[in-house]
């Protein structure tokens, strides 16, 4: 083990943890796919009325559908026991054809009694690419105006968020983030293409392989970085991170002195509006560790580096040309 023990099973409930996921139509003539591709049922509730159930997967390559009908302000509520929802080929996936507010604890689906408390994932890929949508993109889901979409898992899994609201461009509102420990692709390509205007805080010390790759990459709404304070990083961690946010000023301070394989490849590459940067790397001598970071950057801005640090690079692969640079206090 890395000296790090898994958080308990149930911790405090949060506000707003005793609400199931939820999905919330704004029209008549609504309809809510469900695809349910785990290896038990999921039941569902329109309006607190009766449990129905989504059955089980078919088969390891096909998932069982369900069309749930709603008119506006119909509320249908998810429940269920599987640890996974994309235990094979096929992944779970939640869509809807008209505009739908999402809200509520995603832990109602892997914790039908106790998910107001559940605080564990495990099993790997819980819930990958839910509310994925097509490359083409997708803003019939909806963050509610006040009521939050919960993640309150403290202990996560390898792909557990892979692709959860990939392309959902209705999703404007990121939900918290509460894990200190990653793990693999936990959080790969979690948010690319939404519109969420600020990051979710990622307070996580201990990184794992690609752990934020692609996370926020074409947030063309984002303008606020997350802090990052891990100071020991992991091959690909910040993988093309903030690929393509056009409205991204100021990098968040970059404070490990030793870079590993892949960790800043592409990280601000098109972040056209970039114009600040602190890295206090002094090691950068790992495989790819600074390939095309600042690619399309702005033309001018003002990077700060370790005051013992000569061997920066000017270009793509280190120093943007045309910038100034400063030493860090």
């Amino acid at each position: 083990g890395t000296g790090t023990s898994d958080s308990d099973e149930y911790g405090e409930a949060v506000e707003g943890s005793d609400i199931p996921l939820t999905l919330e139509a704004t029209e008549d003539g609504t309809t809510i796919t469900f695809k349910n591709a785990a290896t038990g049922p999921v039941t569902y509730k329109i309006n607190g009325g009766n449990a129905q159930t989504i059955e089980a997967a078919v088969s390891n390559v096909e998932g069982t559908t369900v069309e749930i009908s709603l008119n506006a302000g119909d509320k249908v509520e998810f429940f269920g026991d599987n640890q996974c929802y994309e235990p094979s080929v096929d992944n779970s996936n939640v869509r809807c054809d008209k505009d739908c507010y999402v809200y509520g604890n995603l832990m109602s689906l892997v914790d039908s009694q106790k998910f107001a408390v559940a605080k564990k994932l495990k099993e790997p890929g819980t819930f990958i690419s839910l509310f994925s949508q097509d490359m083409s993109g997708d803003s019939h889901i909806k963050n509610h105006p006040t009521k939050d979409i919960l993640l309150p898992a403290t202990t996560l899994t390898d792909y557990c968020y892979t692709a959860l609201f990939f392309k959902c461009e209705g999703i404007t509102r990121a939900p918290k983030l509460p894990a200190t420990v990653m793990k693999e692709d936990c959080y790969f390509r979690m948010f690319l293409g939404t519109s969420i205007t600020e990051a979710p805080e990622l307070p996580a010390t201990i990184l794992a392989e690609q752990c934020y790759r692609e996370m926020f990459a074409t947030c063309h709404s984002l303008t606020k970085a997350p802090e990052l304070p891990a100071t020991t990083l992991a091959t690909n961690c910040y993988y093309m991170m903030f690929d393509g946010c056009l409205n991204l000023t100021k990098a968040p301070d970059l404070l490990a002195t030793i870079l590993v394989q892949g960790c800043y490849e592409s990280m601000f590459a098109a972040c056209t509006k970039l114009n600040y940067i602190k890295c206090l790397a002094t090691d950068i001598s790992a495989d790819n560790c600074l390939v095309e970071w600042t690619e399309f950057v702005a033309s001018t801005g003002k990077f700060v580096k370790a005051a013992d640090m000569e061997s920066f690079p000017t270009g793509v692969n280190g120093i943007p040309e045309g910038w100034t640079v400063e030493d860090a206090n």
